[in-house]
C-alpha cells in the first residue's frame, strides 16, 4: 500500500502551470492563430493574383493564335486554278486577266441588213399520212414472226423483242 501511495503521489507531484503562465500560453496561442489566418489571408491572395495572371497570359496567347490563323487564312485573290476571284473586292475592280494570254478580239461594225416583205404562203388541209415506223437501222437479227404477224427480232444480249405500233420495241418474257 505504501507502494501505491507512493506512486500517486509521484505522479501527482507534476507541476501544475500557475495564472501567469497560463495567460502567457493563451497569449502565444492567440497570437500563433492570427499568424496562420494571416497566411491563409496571404496564400488566397497570391492564389487569386497567380489566376488572374494565368487567365492574362491565356487571352495574350489566344489573341496571338488568332492573328496567326487570320494571317495564314488572308486570302490572294485567286481561286485553285489560277484565275482571279471575283467575289473579292479588289478583283470585281480590276479589269479582269486573261490568263490565257490570247487577244481578245476586235468588234467590227457590220450594216444592217435590208428586210424583204414575202409573199404568205396559203395553209391547205391535207389528211394526216400514217407513219409505220419499221426498225429499219436495227442491227439484230430477225428470228420469227409470232400468231399475230410481228417480226420478232432478237437482241444483241439474247432478249427477244417486236415493233409495236408505236414504233417502240416491246420485250416478250421467255417463258412465253
Amino acid at each position: 500500500m505504501l507502494l501505491i501511495f507512493a506512486v500517486f503521489n509521484f505522479t501527482n507531484a507534476q507541476k501544475m502551470p500557475t495564472k501567469s503562465e497560463i495567460k502567457e500560453l493563451k497569449k502565444k496561442d492567440e497570437v500563433a492563430a492570427k499568424q496562420a489566418k494571416e497566411m491563409q489571408k496571404k496564400e488566397k491572395k497570391d492564389d487569386k493574383e497567380m489566376k488572374k495572371k494565368q487567365a492574362a497570359e491565356i487571352k495574350e496567347a489566344n489573341k496571338k493564335a488568332d492573328a496567326d490563323a487570320k494571317m495564314k487564312t488572308k486570302s490572294t485573290g485567286l481561286n485553285k486554278n489560277g484565275t482571279p476571284d471575283m467575289r473579292m473586292k479588289v478583283n470585281t475592280e480590276a479589269k479582269p486577266r486573261s490568263t490565257t494570254g490570247m487577244q481578245p478580239t476586235p468588234v467590227t461594225k457590220t450594216q444592217p441588213v435590208p428586210v424583204t416583205k414575202t409573199q404568205p404562203v396559203p395553209v391547205t388541209k391535207s389528211q394526216p399520212v400514217p407513219v409505220n415506223k419499221v426498225n429499219t437501222n436495227t442491227l439484230d437479227k430477225v428470228v420469227e414472226t409470232d400468231a399475230k404477224g410481228r417480226t420478232i427480232y432478237e437482241g444483241k444480249r439474247g432478249g427477244k423483242y417486236y415493233i409495236n405500233k408505236n414504233g417502240n420495241k416491246e420485250y416478250i418474257k421467255k417463258d412465253q
